[in-house]
């Protein structure tokens, strides 16, 4: 199996900073965010498997340059390549929608990015990659929460589109 950048550098990266960070089961991980976790639908992408990472110490402030890695991440399989899909709560975007107040702008910087159309309640963004393609989906829930899949492996930006459906729903 060809493992590609996002897969190698999320594992990599968790073990050189497993002084910060923890692996946690999905039902452990359900415990600890603040919102409902969208979980994939069955689809023909073969799943590998899930988990979440979460800080070990809560008080821990994480120092500019370090990654970040809070979220729930799934793993798949699609014509022997991986796809990882990273989901977390898009705080900027759930505080906007929860006060009218509030306005905010999104640039998207660093490549050609193109909108890609999915639904009224999802703004997503593709940006194709010389080793992973990327998508960013960033799903309002009916609670107003808006809940930000990314998905990074080495599959066309019709397959990764179709993988975050499975999530949504759609």
């Amino acid at each position: 199996m060809i493992r590609f950048w996002a897969v190698t550098r999320i594992r990599g990266d968790l073990s050189n900073s497993a002084d910060i960070w923890e692996k946690i089961s999905i039902a452990e991980a359900a415990k600890h965010f603040s919102y409902p976790l969208l979980r994939p639908q069955d689809s023909k992408f073969t799943f590998v498997k899930s988990f979440g990472v979460v800080l070990k110490d809560e008080n821990h402030r994480v120092k500019p340059g370090d990654i970040w890695f809070y979220g729930i991440y799934d793993i798949f399989q699609w014509k022997q390549s991986e796809i990882v899909v990273m989901q977390t709560l898009n705080e900027v975007m759930t505080n906007v929608l929860k006060d009218p107040e509030q306005t905010m702008a999104m640039h998207y910087t660093d490549g050609k990015w193109e909108n890609v159309e999915i639904s009224d309640d999802v703004v997503a963004m593709f940006l194709p990659g010389s080793i992973d393609n990327y998508l960013e989906v960033n799903y309002n829930t009916a609670d107003l929460n808006v809940i930000r899949l990314n998905l990074h492996g080495n599959a066309s930006k019709n397959d990764l589109v179709k993988l975050a459906k499975t999530y949504l729903g759609k």
